[in-house]
């Protein structure tokens, strides 16, 4: 499913719709992927405002790299994350022992998930992590 209307015509809380669906639907994991951290504020704000705030929304630069996300006590709910983020695999000048796609992976159950992955914002990604160069509209994590 796609959206591509403009600015201000509710985007997001349609997107929070959807991941609603999924939840009353049993399907408890979501992932929500956008340019800025800052926008994890928004993204709660239009879950609560459908009537979806008991969903939690978990922003993804909140939880240490190097333990599995449901070790660090996330069962459910949405995993937000920046698109920097989440192509990292370095943080600081150190490698970390597991690349955030691949704690977001084992997260979500690899193949097993079901839940609702929204990209928000996603043609601002352009260019992120093809070795040649980085969009310079993304917010990096650091």
């Amino acid at each position: 499913f796609f959206m591509g209307d403009g600015p201000g015509v509710g985007k997001g809380r349609q997107a929070a719709g959807i991941i609603l669906e999924n939840y009353l639907h049993g399907r408890e994991r979501a992932l929500w992927f956008s340019v800025s951290a800052d926008l994890v504020a928004d993204a709660r704000r239009d879950m609560e405002d459908i009537g979806g705030g008991r969903i939690t929304c978990h922003n993804l630069k909140d939880f240490s790299a190097k333990d599995s996300l449901e070790k660090q006590g996330i069962k459910k709910g949405i995993l937000f994350c920046t698109y920097s983020l989440l192509i990292q695999e370095r943080v600081g000048n150190k490698k970390v022992e597991r690349a955030r796609l691949q704690q977001i992976i084992d997260w979500c159950g690899a193949d097993s998930f079901e839940g609702a992955v929204i990209l928000d914002e996603c043609h601002r990604a352009k260019n992120m992590g093809n070795g040649k160069a980085k969009s310079d509209k993304v917010e990096d994590d650091d």
